[in-house]
């Protein structure tokens, strides 16, 4: 659904939609006209629909349904049309992650199927007036130096990093429009952006004392669900483990434990720990049987 209404919304642009956008100020997501917006669907930001539909469109490599190959399609256009580079590099490391944890059989066919999804992508992006908007955003790339997002996160991380690395105590869970100012500015510039590097805003949040804690324990977390294999038979387990792992290092270009981005990171965590566990009882009931 969010996938078919994506693809209105570039072709179409609903009057709601333009509203939202002319009364928001909201730039970045492009022109209020048709083939002008970067898609963000059913959500507020295209960032905040790529993260949360980068799960979806992992999971549909393992889907058995009929629906799944249209789905995809609807689905991984959307994606594109969003031009959202943080989840698509999340994306990437999730096929991986999921790839390199699956063995035999499963591996061959998990290889099959990403082929089989990049040869659906790859159409995607010449087909207009689609192409124009997605290759000029993958073309960005190689060209980091001049691109304007990626130098205004570059300048922000620069200001904010020696203020966050400072904190002992922490301010408390922040949102975007509560993060620390500079108080005897006249701008009342921020100091630190909590969308740009998730582990700042840690720091910012909780301090140095808290965010050591809250880290090691993240860790400790993710080090459990890696240290028994489960089994590679189970691929919606490893699916969800892959999501977690890559949403966790989108640390270092979003703040992704809290707000519309935490999603992935805590729900699929969530599931991989249950599985753990229920594997972990099912090992435990079995050699006492024996």
């Amino acid at each position: 659904m969010t996938g078919v209404y994506g693809i209105i919304q570039f072709l179409v642009a609903p009057a709601w939609d333009q509203f939202y956008l002319n009364q928001n100020d909201l730039l970045f997501l492009g022109k209020p006209t048709p083939l002008g917006i970067r898609v963000f669907s059913t959500m507020g930001q295209s960032v905040t629909f790529g993260a949360n539909l980068m799960p979806g469109l992992l999971l549909l490599l393992i889907s058995k349904e009929k629906w799944r190959f249209t789905a995809a399609g609807c689905g991984y256009l959307v994606f594109l049309l969003s031009q959202a580079r943080t989840p698509w590099y999340t994306f990437i490391l999730a096929v991986l992650f999921f790839v390199f944890s699956l063995k035999g059989s499963h591996q061959i066919r998990a290889i099959i199927t990403v082929t089989l999804v990049a040869l659906l992508i790859i159409p995607l992006t010449t087909i207009e007036p689609f192409s124009e908007k997605i290759i000029a955003r993958i073309e960005t790339f190689d060209n980091l130096e001049n691109d304007g997002s990626y130098q205004t996160r570059t300048k922000q991380f620069e200001n904010s990093i020696n203020y966050a690395l400072s904190q002992s105590i922490g301010y408390g869970l922040i949102s975007p429009g509560q993060a620390p100012t500079q108080e005897n500015a006249a701008s009342k510039k921020n100091l630190f952006s909590v969308n740009d590097n998730g582990y700042l805003a840690l720091f910012v949040s909780l301090g140095w004392f808290g965010t050591i804690i809250y880290l090691v324990g993240l860790i400790s977390l993710f080090l459990k669900v890696f240290q028994v294999s489960i089994h590679f038979n189970d691929t919606f387990l490893v699916c969800a483990r892959a999501i977690a792992l890559a949403s966790l290092l989108r640390l270092f270009t979003a703040n992704v434990t809290t707000g519309p981005y935490a999603m992935p990171i805590w729900g699929f965590l969530g599931i991989a720990i249950a599985g753990y566990k229920y594997y972990l009882t099912q090992y435990i009931s079995a050699n006492r049987g024996s």
